[in-house]
């Protein structure tokens, strides 16, 4: 694709002006094609879709939106840049109760892809959070970026274990400004800091409860025991939490954790889920970006 035309306005191809543009062919071709195929603002089909493009899930997301997000953005092209931006959006949604199920269903999709197959390497079709990151940055969409980087902490983070049903990530940071790794890197102590305080000040029982030091000692032994795998933790902890909650349901209470009764039970459930919404909603201020995304982030 032609971009550039004489000064005087008189290159023609066939009976059609050449147009003097400054952007690339490859950004400009992804614009047009966008205008005119509304469906090429939704390539990153599922694994499931029969629509899938065959280099994979989300192999192309959002890497395949680069162009067309920077000229809608550049042009003034709303309708454009709003779908674009509402597909990062849905990829790294504000909302938690989106984004952990989201989690389970991608992780699902990718273990049933390679299974089918016959790949071991997962990493092509994982949404890049980099990328996310930088889309976000450079074209005002700053809605993803709390989550975005919280995922990315996921990727980075020292406790990840391979031995652990958790695919591998690509780890190129290299599209990264040194304020986005700042911002990575002590977003996950703010994190981690907040997290731990949480479980520390969580009362040992309730104060309904009948069973006294019984109970005390029943509900510090099981957190105790399910806090010892601090790789999980310190890896997710929105998602260590949301284990942890249904493991204070009476109706399926494990063997360890016996010795609480049902008042104490509530009680840990109640608090475990009032302290993952409260990380939740600080992760725009956890990793810095708190006065560029809208108030009432997360909420």
């Amino acid at each position: 694709m032609e971009t550039h035309m004489s000064e005087n306005g008189s290159e023609r191809e066939g009976d059609l002006p050449i147009m003097d543009l400054p952007d690339t062919a490859d950004d400009v071709r992804d614009f047009l094609k966008a205008m005119y195929f509304p469906s090429e603002t939704n390539r990153h089909q599922t694994l499931s879709s029969p629509y899938r493009e065959s280099d994979g899930y989300w192999a192309l997301f959002p890497d395949s939106y680069c162009g067309i997000l920077r000229l809608a953005t550049k042009y003034d092209a709303s309708p454009i840049r709003n779908i674009i931006v509402g597909a990062l959006e849905r990829e790294w949604p504000t909302d938690l109760y989106q984004w952990v199920p989201l989690q389970g269903h991608i992780q699902e999709e990718i273990a049933n892809y390679g299974l089918a197959m016959g790949e071991d390497d997962s990493t092509p079709y994982w949404p890049n959070p980099v990328r996310a990151i930088r889309l976000a940055s450079d074209y005002a969409a700053p809605r993803v970026l709390p989550i975005a980087y919280y995922d990315l902490m996921r990727v980075l983070n020292e406790g990840y274990d391979p031995d652990v049903s958790v695919p591998k990530r690509d780890r190129d940071t290299s599209a990264l400004t040194a304020d986005d790794l700042r911002r990575v890197i002590r977003g996950r102590a703010a994190l981690h800091a907040a997290l731990f305080k949480g479980l520390i000040d969580i009362p040992a029982r309730s104060a309904s409860c009948k069973a006294g030091d019984a109970c005390t000692s029943g509900v510090q032994a099981y957190m105790e025991s399910c806090a010892a795998d601090m790789r999980q933790l310190e890896h997710d902890p929105i998602y260590w939490l949301e284990v942890m909650i249904p493991r204070w349901d009476t109706a399926t209470a494990p063997a360890s954790r016996t010795h609480a009764c049902g008042t104490c039970c509530f009680h840990m459930r109640g608090h475990l889920g009032r302290l993952r919404r409260k990380l939740w909603v600080a992760l725009p201020e956890y990793f810095d970006v708190a006065d560029v995304v809208p108030s009432g982030w997360g909420e």
